[in-house]
């Protein structure tokens, strides 16, 4: 085989389109849903640790997770679910009680921004790659095609002569 060949064969195998399979709304809330929990749960079992140093961090990996896998909605979801904890939980005034510093403030409005530029970013890196991904095997199948034609005009040329 020539290298030609190789290099085509390897574009072939890791272009080809793939069949991600539409995931219901449904199914995937409960995916967010389900990073959501395993965040908390995290969160609950790393408090002691942290204390209030990374208030958002593993809800911000949650939220990065959520995005790239089943999107922007179940992600700013995932994100809502770590704004609520923190205020439920972890305001430094209180439990159950809302926060009235401003830092806390600051660190909410921040951590909503991010919550929302990530989920809106990753979405739309996702879609873009799946049209890159499609675009390729569009060029491929052409060259291909092309490959085919010139190769039986060679043959028509070479019979005819």
């Amino acid at each position: 085989m020539s290298k030609a060949e190789l290099r085509s064969s390897f574009f072939t195998l890791h272009f080809r389109k793939r069949e991600i399979a539409t995931l219901s709304t449904a199914h995937r809330y409960s995916l967010a849903i389900l990073i959501s929990l395993i965040a908390l749960l995290l969160r609950m079992v790393m408090a002691p640790l942290w204390e209030t140093t990374a208030p958002f961090a593993l809800f911000m990996f949650a939220t990065v997770v959520t995005a790239w896998h089943v999107g922007t909605g179940p992600a700013i979801f995932t994100g809502t679910v770590g704004l609520a904890t923190r205020l439920y939980f972890d305001s430094p005034s209180g439990p159950g009680q809302l926060p009235y510093t401003w830092e806390e403030m600051v660190r909410l409005t921040l951590y909503a921004g991010f919550v929302v530029g990530t989920s809106v970013i990753l979405d739309r890196m996702r879609e873009d790659r799946r049209a890159l991904e499609e675009r390729m095997l569009d060029a491929r199948r052409e060259i291909d095609e092309r490959r085919r034609v010139e190769a039986a005009l060679e043959a028509a040329r070479a019979s005819a002569e």
